[in-house]
């Protein structure tokens, strides 16, 4: 029997109370939610370690605390103990200046455009996280300058009393005045107005989505939505198939469902655990079909740590593969890689359009320091501590795209193997944002320094 001092310590401890503390505005329920053990549960001392760190990161990825500490604290009576749950929340108001670019990304505008101030636009972007706190969100966008965006979205996590069905609604109206119309060796061809007053596309779309969260690491979402895009003249003289066979208009409804395990120990920036992603869409329904396409998507990630819980070596390797099937497949709907987060590193400047397309991103990293420094002349507690880590990498990325349609303009990475490898910095900190410095070469031996920013608020 396991011996403290030459006293007699039990192999488990029975939880007789859960202290939450620090929690302002969110509601208990919400907290509570995450937790996999509860009042009158027994707890190992074996496990006990790796249960309260895996019940710590549950609540940290509600994305509603800075700072989560979950401990156990002597009982009222030998073998039972208090869990205690500490939190800071974060700042859940976010009326940020918004500043972006009409282009896909910071690489693109840098190198392919040449940093032109002008593609640059402007406007403001208000969140109103955890709503009442119950973690709904409320957002906002009015976009002005060479892209005008209005939109507004409205999330609601758990509509019914066991927490686990949600629903979101969301509607957007968008005008470009730069327009890609074609894709010519891989590389964007846009068209510009003349003046901002003037819009060469319009594009409305609104969906509503109910999601389930059955289990702790299981989600589902249905999603049901309606497009409506209208493009100039000019585009559609430039490229007839836009929208195919001269249309200067499209309107189609979507249904998609996505199923996620998360397992994952962070999600913003994950070092250990693993997610799997499935994912089916159909662009078109009758009567609203002008858009006919099915996607089907999948997604596994995979992410642990080599050595003692106090090594700094970590390896992460990611795939993505989606299948397309459709008779044609208009221009302005072909999005294969190249965008968003379906890049290989390496080909930051390029979009490699296609129908289906596989990919594997993979990272062997280097933690080089993770610490939390105090800023005491910042007069708000939920910024005046600031996360910073630093991880270097080593990467080898993946991937195959086929194209049975626009081959002839752009075949020099479509249709065969292509490989990305090189080497970078990712810096991650306040409220998850993750920046990534990579200088890395693609399979024409192109080199180049590439910027990558993500945030999570």
């Amino acid at each position: 029997m396991p011996l403290d001092s030459g006293q007699y310590t039990a192999p488990f401890v029975i939880i007789e109370e859960v202290i939450i503390q620090g929690n302002r505005l969110t509601k208990e329920r919400i907290i509570l939610r995450e937790l996999d053990i509860a009042i009158g549960d027994t707890l190992w001392a074996a496990k006990q370690d790796t249960v309260l760190f895996r019940n710590k990161n549950k609540i940290f990825n509600t994305d509603l605390f800075t700072q989560v500490k979950v401990e156990l604290q002597e009982g009222s009576v030998a073998g039972q103990k208090k869990l205690l749950i500490d939190l800071q929340e974060r700042w859940y108001i976010f009326p940020i200046p918004l500043i972006d670019l009409v282009d896909r990304s910071l690489n693109e505008w840098w190198y392919n455009q040449g940093g032109d101030l002008n593609r640059l636009t402007y406007g403001m972007v208000f969140t109103q996280r955890n709503l009442f706190g119950l973690n709904q969100t409320l957002e906002g966008v009015i976009q002005l300058g060479f892209l005008k965006r209005f939109g507004v979205k409205y999330a609601i996590p758990y509509l019914n009393q066991a927490q686990t069905w949600g629903m979101q609604i969301a509607t957007a109206y968008t005008q470009r005045i730069a327009v890609p119309y074609e894709t010519v060796e891989h590389q964007l061809r846009f068209v510009e107005a003349s003046d901002l007053g003037q819009s060469l596309e319009d594009r409305f779309n609104t969906a509503v989505s109910f999601s389930r969260r059955g289990a702790f690491y299981t989600f589902h979402s249905f999603e049901l939505g309606y497009n409506y895009n209208q493009a100039a003249d000019t585009v559609i003289g430039l490229n007839p198939n836009y929208y195919l066979n001269g249309r200067n208009h499209q309107r189609y409804l979507t249904l998609r469902y996505l199923f996620k395990l998360e397992l994952r120990d962070v999600v913003a920036y994950p070092l250990r655990g693993s997610v799997l992603l499935l994912g089916l869409t159909k662009l078109g329904l009758p009567p609203l079909n002008d858009v006919d396409m099915l996607h089907i998507n999948v997604g596994y990630g995979k992410y642990w740590q080599l050595g003692s819980k106090a090594s700094n070596w970590f390896v992460e390797t990611n795939a993505l593969g989606r299948l397309t099937f459709l008779n044609q497949q208009p221009y302005a709907n072909a999005l294969g890689l190249g965008y968003q987060n379906a890049f290989l590193r390496g080909y930051e400047l390029y979009v490699i359009d296609g129908q289906s397309y596989v990919l594997s991103k993979n990272a062997l990293k280097y933690r080089l320091f993770d610490v939390v420094k105090t800023l005491n002349f910042i007069p708000l507690s939920q910024f005046k501590k600031v996360p910073l880590a630093a991880y270097l990498n080593i990467h080898t990325d993946l991937g195959y795209v086929r194209d049975d349609v626009f081959r002839r303009e752009n075949n020099r990475f479509s249709n065969r193997p292509i490989y990305g490898i090189g080497a970078g910095l990712d810096v991650v900190s306040y409220y998850n944002s993750v920046f990534s410095f990579n200088y890395s070469m693609n399979i024409a031996q192109e080199w180049g320094l590439f910027v990558n920013f993500s945030a999570k608020f």
